[in-house]
C-alpha cells in the first residue's frame, strides 16, 4: 500500500521532505511472511524503516526540474521465502518548477551593421533570450536600458519588440552625423521574483554613396560674389 498527499514535490524541497509512506503486507506466516523493502538506486530518494512494515519515501538529495523533471521510483519489496515472492510498486513524482534560472542571451554582445539612410521603423536586428525554466518562469521580456546617444535619448533612435526581441531604427541614420552607437537590452522572465540579464547591441552605420562632390576652390563667379 503507497499513501501520498501528492505526486507532485517541488524542486527546491530540503532532504528530508517526506514524498509517501508505503505499508507491505505479506498474509504467509513465518518466514514467508516476512518481507523487506527497498527502490532502484541512482534517485535521489530513501526508503526509511518507520516499524513493522512501514516504510517511509524521503527526499535523499537535490532536485533540478530542468535536468529531471519527473521520477518513477520503483519500489520492490520481497518475502523470505524459499523460493522468495516480490511485489513492484511504483511512485511517479512531477517536480515542481521553481524560478532559478535567469534569461541567457544567444550572445553577450551583438554587433549590428545597419546602412545609413534606412527607412524608419526597419528591423535592424533580433536579439534572444531563452529561459531553460516553465511555464510563466520562463516568459521572457526584453527592454531597452535608458541611456543616451550623445545629448539624445536612446528611446529617440531605436526601441524593441517585448515579445520577441525584434529592435527597430526609428529615424534614419546617417553615416556622417554618426558612425556608431551602443544600447542595452534587459531581458526579465515572469517568475516572481523575477530575473534578468543583460546584453550590449553596438549599432555601427555603413555608409552609402550619397553626397556629390564639392569643388572647394577655386570658387564660382556666384559664390565669389
Amino acid at each position: 500500500i503507497v499513501s501520498s498527499d501528492s505526486d507532485e514535490i517541488s524542486e527546491d524541497a530540503i532532504p528530508g521532505t517526506v514524498v509517501a509512506f508505503i505499508n507491505i503486507a505479506d498474509l504467509d506466516s513465518s518466514d514467508n511472511g516476512e518481507t523487506s523493502c527497498h527502490i532502484q538506486e541512482n534517485v535521489p530518494f530513501m526508503l526509511q524503516p518507520s516499524y513493522k512494515n512501514y516504510y517511509t519515501l524521503k527526499l535523499n538529495g537535490s532536485l533540478d526540474r530542468e535536468k529531471d523533471p519527473e521520477y518513477n521510483i520503483t519500489i520492490i519489496a520481497i518475502d523470505k521465502g524459499s523460493p522468495p515472492l516480490s511485489a513492484v510498486r511504483t511512485v511517479s513524482l512531477k517536480i515542481v518548477d521553481i524560478n532559478d534560472n535567469p534569461p541567457q542571451f544567444s550572445k553577450a554582445t551583438y554587433n549590428v551593421y545597419v546602412r545609413e539612410n534606412n527607412p524608419p521603423g526597419y528591423v535592424i536586428h533580433t536579439v534572444e533570450a531563452k529561459d531553460p525554466d516553465w511555464n510563466q518562469n520562463a516568459q521572457v521580456t526584453y527592454s531597452i536600458v535608458p541611456g543616451y546617444v550623445g545629448e539624445s535619448l536612446i528611446s529617440t533612435y531605436v526601441s524593441i519588440n517585448p515579445d520577441n526581441g525584434n529592435v527597430y531604427a526609428l529615424r534614419s541614420f546617417d553615416y556622417e552625423a554618426f558612425r556608431e552607437f551602443s544600447m542595452v537590452v534587459k531581458a526579465v522572465d515572469g517568475g516572481s521574483p523575477p530575473l534578468s540579464a543583460n546584453a550590449t547591441v553596438n549599432i555601427f552605420i555603413q555608409d552609402e554613396n550619397d553626397n556629390s562632390p564639392k569643388i572647394l576652390y577655386p570658387m564660382s563667379s556666384e559664390e565669389a560674389t
